[in-house]
């Protein structure tokens, strides 16, 4: 149990660390961005007291978003809002 306490609050704390870096970056769409970040909180959470159709719709977030932004990397570099900004 202690377990996966340990590993889901690593997790969700990881994804908000790399989510607001992101933000603050200006890498990718604000809305990948955000789906990411919902997705891996809700995914994160005890199954039990939270519905797993709530921790499912979490991955499918979690997935969708990192999807999204892999994408917006992977192409011709429109991921970036402006890289000639200090």
């Amino acid at each position: 149990f202690y377990a996966f306490i340990a590993f889901a609050v690593t997790f969700m704390l990881g994804y908000v660390v790399l989510g607001v870096a992101l933000l603050r970056a200006r890498v990718g769409s604000t809305s990948a961005v955000v789906l990411l970040l919902v997705g891996a909180v809700l995914s994160s959470l005890p199954p039990g007291p939270v519905p797993a159709s709530l921790i499912a719709l979490g991955g499918i977030l979690w997935g969708a978003g990192a999807a999204w932004l892999g994408s917006g990397l992977m192409s011709d570099g429109t991921a970036a809002v402006d890289s000639s900004q200090p």
